[in-house]
């Protein structure tokens, strides 16, 4: 039977039960420093070190060859193309896998009046990248702000695309980002460095999308009791949802007992912070649940003073959405050899300061 690659290049025999290294790593490759001969025993020789090829993010739990033996491997290592030694032959890119990931990460700030008009409104955004690629290729990224559109319609001597549009305020780039194509040509062009990064921060004020709206009633009856309704509406598509959606009503110092009904999750009473406190895990999009609440107040003789209300607070995560509307239109990678690349992108909004005034 012929050997098999793992064979081939490490110069060992698998053993029966063992998995190849390639299939589990994928295309990497990993070298051996030792130059024993085949039939050497395996117990004679000490464990040495071992270089793994660059651009490959390796999982805790992968299992490698290592000086003839399948060992578990639970250092999670990124080696560039620096880190290895120079007498070493280059690795042709056929056999490494690269990778771009880029997340656009948005915080949404709201301060919302208690009948739903918006106060304050803005988002915070930034785009992180961790690139895996061979050697050091050029990359350009082009969004959908609306300068950059009209300047490329512009270069091309065509219309814009029709598509919503929008304006970035506050940019601020990367060192590696060269601001001159950026001025001229509207669109960033960058070298990326081996770790991950953070490419770019921006603001928005206009055209935001708010992913929650919420209708809160609180009544007090009396002195010693209060009732408190919540309608939480959830404002993107039906077939996206928010995860850990959090949210957090203030009551009086002197309370004493509440009762819950919801529609959907769990709701409880939180002394050390006089908040009641609803929980739903996962929020699908276009749905309206409730939470009721009835809150007894401890009765004092003293004379009542008057309550003010502290606003509503909001914590949630709602995965590809984006509450500007920032999309990515290209993302492209140019080598010298012109391998072929997999560019991966994900979006997340997350409430930053999201209140509502009861």
């Amino acid at each position: 039977m012929p050997p098999t690659i793992t064979e081939a290049i490490c110069g060992t025999q698998m053993p029966p039960t063992a998995t190849p290294a390639f299939e589990l790593i994928g295309i990497s490759i990993i070298h051996l420093k030792s130059h024993r001969s085949r039939n050497a025993p395996v117990e004679d020789h000490k464990e040495e070190n071992v270089d793994v090829l660059p651009l490959i993010s390796l999982p805790n739990n992968l299992v490698f060859l290592r000086n003839g033996r399948y060992v578990q491997d639970h250092n999670r290592t990124h080696c560039t193309q620096h880190q290895r030694s120079s007498t070493q032959a280059p690795v042709p890119h056929t056999l490494l896998l690269n990778e771009v990931f880029l997340d656009i990460v948005e915080s949404v700030n709201l301060l919302m009046s208690s009948k739903g008009g918006v106060l304050r409104c803005d988002v915070a955004g930034k785009i992180l990248m961790k690139c895996f690629l061979y050697g050091m290729p050029d990359l350009k990224l082009g969004l959908n702000d609306k300068i950059g559109l009209e300047k490329m319609s512009q270069l091309k001597s065509r219309p814009a695309k029709s598509g919503k549009t929008i304006e970035l305020d506050d940019v601020t780039f990367h060192q590696c980002v060269n601001l001159t194509w950026f001025n001229s040509e509207k669109t960033v062009s960058f070298v990326a460095p081996d770790s991950e990064f953070e490419l770019m921060k921006y603001r928005i004020t206009e055209g935001v999308n708010l992913p929650f709206r919420v209708l809160p009633t609180i009544k007090e009856l009396g002195r010693t009791r209060m009732e408190v309704n919540v309608k939480v509406k959830s404002v993107f598509g039906a077939k996206m949802f928010a995860l850990v959606v959090v949210i957090k009503i203030p009551v009086p110092k002197q309370t004493a007992k509440t009762s819950f009904q919801v529609t959907s999750g769990r709701a409880k009473y939180k002394a050390t912070t006089d908040c009641l406190i609803g929980k739903i895990r996962k929020f699908p999009g276009q749905t309206e649940p409730m939470m009721s609440a009835e809150v007894e107040l401890i009765s004092t003789i003293a004379e009542k003073k008057s309550w003010t209300r502290p606003p509503i607070q909001m914590e949630f995560q709602v995965p590809m959405f984006t509450a500007s509307g920032l999309r990515v239109h290209f993302l492209k990678v140019w080598e010298k050899s012109g391998y072929n690349t997999v560019e991966w992108v994900r979006y997340i909004t997350k409430a930053g300061s999201y209140e509502i005034r009861c």
